[in-house]
């Protein structure tokens, strides 16, 4: 028990494991500690010796009641020392009721109990806290477990205590600070002194350069881990989450099929059922992602992704993938795409502020601010139930700025200077400037999304990560069409022509139609109809050997009657 929580070297913990008789009863110390080892070495896959088949069934008869007699008899340190071990293994089973039990029986023992019993009790509830979503107590538990290590003067506690706050500190999102408590506990340590610590510190320093974006340094911190842990003779239960950041350091070098097969390796490791379940769902995550960056993706991969979610929504794994986010964040997309449990798949992508994997797709994304541009303008910030065509008196020139930059450069940067002349073309430079300013203020604050908006080096954008524009997503699709029919893939088949169905979904009149017809708008506008009108005209006549080409032609040209001039007689064809 106290070499597994000490987590210096597992070898010891092997060699009892295997020494471990079965209880006869449970109701004292001795039958306590019994139990909390039994509880260690099967929830840790530690060998187990012979006729151990019901250990599972049995320790959950203990936490349902049998264990009580002895827990009331029982000494302080001897009711952590099972509280802590129990918790421990309800974590990795994913068993989240026994433990208010253990909690309350931990609360009465806690003040009698010795340091190194009160702090590695934090610590197990910590880490339960975290599997269920209760992410304010973890830090609570590991300040509490900090400040007693350091009361009991007891260097080993102290170390084990910093790498569970580095870890916290990963999952919150801050690797510099995790680096920083990670560094601080290898000064501590005696170099090629336990293994396990320093183990816990290359795994540490993976996780952290992947979420830097480093995955070369990550896999190098990957295996020295793996290396490490294995002389230290953790068992491949106890390692699994370390070498799924092996696995996720091969993906983000573009390693796929090792990364897929190292996953798959680990998945087919005996642990507990809740940890099983998510390395099956990591095995099959991976796999899907290969098959999305080789461009191999159909009805086959859609029912797999349908299965995957749904199992995922069952665990409540909105945070899977964590560090490869530009990896779950294109399954997402596809999911989206797919009608895949919508709900849930938003739900995971605004949970993390999840950046959209492509500049207007997916559609269905919750973007912060979509606009439409083409037929009426139309803006719908997040939420909003309904899109807005204007807002109110003083919303007049923030929505015309909008309309401008969304109309006549799309997701491209525009001078702010051509903006400020067109807006206010009667003021000095000093002026506009200066309405420029206030009108991109009222903007923002009416939109409620700064970050939509980037002004640099005197050029204004639309940021893609944060405004969906139906003319951006219609030159999108525009491409793809244009690339199948160009490969020759399937140009006759339902890839294209669904494409095509989106695209037209999109193209639902002039640029603006809002403000007039061609003979009445301004030169800029005019230029910017005539440019659209021409992609789509180009892409139309690149389309014309793909069946349902005339349907598509006379849908085109209902939507914007202007589009007719550039498509010439195959129009007149299409209309016979």
């Amino acid at each position: 028990m106290r070499a597994h929580l000490q987590a210096t070297d597992y070898g010891a913990c092997t060699d009892a494991a295997l020494r471990l008789r079965w209880p006869t009863r449970i109701d004292d110390d001795d039958g306590l500690w019994l139990a909390a080892a039994w509880a260690i070495a099967e929830g840790f896959g530690l060998p187990l010796p012979s006729g151990a088949a019901g250990i599972v069934s049995w320790i959950g008869v203990l936490l349902a009641g049998e264990a009580d007699t002895a827990l009331d008899r029982a000494s302080p340190e001897a009711v952590l020392a099972w509280c802590t071990a129990a918790g421990e293994w309800c974590e990795r089973h994913g068993l989240d009721a026994p433990f208010a039990r253990l909690s309350a029986r931990a609360a009465a023992a806690d003040a009698q109990a010795p340091a190194w019993a009160r702090v590695h009790w934090r610590i197990a509830s910590a880490w339960h806290h975290e599997a269920f979503g209760r992410f304010v107590q973890v830090g609570e538990l590991l300040d509490e477990a900090a400040a007693l290590a350091a009361t009991a003067g007891d260097p080993g506690l102290v170390i084990v205590v910093s790498l569970k706050q580095a870890r916290l500190a990963l999952s919150r999102a801050r690797p510099a600070e995790a680096l920083l408590q990670a560094e601080a506990v290898a000064a501590r340590l005696v170099p090629g002194g336990a293994p396990l610590w320093w183990a816990d510190l290359a795994d540490i320093r993976a996780r952290a350069a992947l979420a830097q974006g480093d995955p070369v340094s990550a896999l190098h911190q990957a295996r020295l881990c793996d290396g490490l842990a294995r002389q230290a003779g953790a068992t491949p239960a106890y390692t699994v989450t370390y070498r799924v950041n092996e696995a996720y350091a091969l993906l983000g070098q573009g390693a796929v099929d090792d990364a897929v097969a190292l996953v798959c390796e680990l998945a087919a490791v005996p642990m507990p059922p809740r940890l099983q379940q998510r390395v099956a769902l990591l095995a099959r995550l991976f796999t899907l992602a290969r098959d999305d960056r080789a461009g191999r993706w159909d009805a086959d991969q859609d029912a797999a992704l349908e299965t995957t979610v749904q199992r995922l929504r069952a665990l409540d794994w909105t945070g899977v993938l964590a560090l490869l986010p530009a990896v779950v964040a294109r399954l997402w997309a596809r999911a989206l795409e797919a009608g895949i449990e919508p709900d849930w798949v938003h739900a995971a992508i605004t949970s993390r502020a999840l950046p959209p994997p492509e500049p207007c797709w997916p559609d269905a994304w919750p973007w912060p601010l979509r606009l439409q541009v083409l037929g009426g303008f139309t803006w719908q910030r997040a939420g909003d139930g309904d899109a807005a065509t204007q807002g109110g008196r003083a919303a007049l020139k923030p929505i015309e700025l909008l309309s401008r930059l969304a109309a006549e450069a799309g997701l491209a940067p525009m001078p702010a200077e051509t903006l400020a002349q067109a807006l206010w073309p009667g003021e000095g430079r000093e002026g506009r400037d200066k309405a420029l300013e206030t009108t991109l203020a009222r903007l923002r604050r009416l939109i409620g999304d700064a970050a939509a908006l980037r002004l640099a080096e005197r050029r204004l954008r639309l940021d893609p990560q944060h405004v969906w524009l139906d003319r951006a997503a219609l030159e999108r699709r525009l491409s793809l069409i244009d690339a199948a029919v160009c490969a020759g893939s399937s140009a006759n088949g339902p890839p294209v022509a669904v494409q095509w169905n989106a695209a037209l979904d999109l193209w639902r009149g002039p640029l603006l139609a809002d403000a007039g017809d061609d003979d009445a708008v301004p030169d800029w506008l005019l230029q910017a109809r005539t440019r659209l009108r021409q992609r789509m005209a180009a892409s139309l006549l690149g389309s014309a050997g793909v069946s349902g080409h005339p349907a598509r032609c006379l849908r085109a040209v209902a939507a914007d009657p202007g589009l007719g001039r550039w498509l010439g007689p195959l129009l007149a064809a299409a209309s016979a």
